[in-house]
């Protein structure tokens, strides 16, 4: 049932070059109604969707918005995005195309397993904590480079660049110094080692900006 799929929000994700590189569609109250209106706006452009917490919603979500997307002439693509539980890896693990917020060895150690399962190469995004905020999730910027390296010893991830969120405040150019420090970073680690594929620097949400 439609009403069955809890709402969130759409969000976007750039290239460093400022260009869109995605349109994201998370889950949707009314979904089939949101992908008639994208498609009038935007075309047959790929679209990804995260996965969530609840098994079960996800699996709904998954058929249901899959279908849809196919039926509007969009190509899903799944992303997992927020705190991934290394239990949940596995459900995710055949379809998902990016990991958004890897931050601990033990889980892209997880993630690595569950990968050489079933014989995948699992692109990830190293999630900064860019502002040092104790309740979030992340990377120190100062320990970023290590754990690339770490993560890179692992066959069956490939790192394809950095995410970072930043504090929730009022005013966006209060966020400008952490997304500033991580693109530095990314640009830095880009040169010195390279990440997969065209390198992928996500900051923020919609209303970072």
């Amino acid at each position: 049932r439609e009403e069955d799929i809890p709402p969130t929000y759409i969000s976007f994700v750039f290239k460093p070059s400022g260009s869109i590189k995605i349109w994201c569609l998370s889950l949707s109250a009314n979904l089939s109604t949101l992908v008639s209106i994208l498609g009038q706006y935007l075309g047959p452009v790929p679209l990804i969707f995260p996965s969530c917490e609840r098994a079960e919603s996800l699996i709904l979500f998954r058929r249901k918005g899959c279908k849809l997307l196919s039926e509007k002439g969009f190509t899903p693509r799944l992303h997992e995005i927020g705190n991934l539980q290394r239990n949940k890896v596995k459900l995710i693990i055949k379809s998902v195309s990016l990991i958004h917020s890897l931050d601990t060895l033990a889980l892209a150690r997880e993630i690595n397993k569950q990968a050489e399962r079933v014989g995948r190469c699992v692109p990830v995004l190293i999630e900064v904590n860019s502002a040092r905020e104790e309740q979030k999730g992340g990377v120190l910027p100062e320990d970023v480079e290590r754990f690339l390296l770490e993560v890179r010893e692992l066959p069956n991830i490939a790192v394809s660049g950095l995410m970072t969120m930043g504090p929730v405040v009022d005013d966006p150019e209060l966020i400008r110094p952490y997304f500033r420090l991580t693109r530095e970073l990314f640009e830095r680690l880009a040169s010195t080692y390279g990440f997969a594929g065209d390198g992928i620097l996500s900051m923020g949400m919609s209303d970072s900006y």
